[in-house]
């Protein structure tokens, strides 16, 4: 794999591939069962971003955010604060492991048909 982007978070880390496909490794593998301890991802693992091309991706400490190239916003991580942008704005923190759509960011909602270029996450 040849990577065009890497970002990382406290204790994850995504990468692009020149080809647009997303990846992510560390932090902790999504528990099926309430009682197990988390295992850490050793090695990159594919995510599925509703089959586009990934342009770009950018890391908070706990949460991360992709843009499509059909300008579409996807997120993943702690919900808190609502720093996902998934309307979740109680302080009761969840986990969401695999990429969402940010619907309020989508071509479709934005008026006058502007679109997202760029994204950045940052903070806790």
């Amino acid at each position: 794999r040849h990577w065009c982007q890497i970002c990382r978070g406290l204790i994850h880390t995504v990468a692009v591939t020149c080809d647009g496909e997303p990846f992510v490794w560390g932090g902790p593998k999504p528990q099926t069962v309430p009682d197990e301890k988390p295992i850490p991802l050793n090695a990159p693992r594919p995510l599925e971003v509703g089959g586009e091309r990934i342009l770009q991706v950018t890391c908070g400490q706990n949460h991360t955010m992709l843009l499509t190239e059909g300008r579409h916003v996807y997120s993943f991580g702690l919900t808190s604060y609502g720093r996902l942008g998934l309307g979740i704005l109680r302080q009761d923190t969840k986990v969401i492991n695999e990429p969402s759509y940010v619907m309020n960011l989508s071509p479709d909602y934005l008026e006058d048909g502007d679109k997202v270029c760029f994204i950045e996450a940052g903070g806790k």
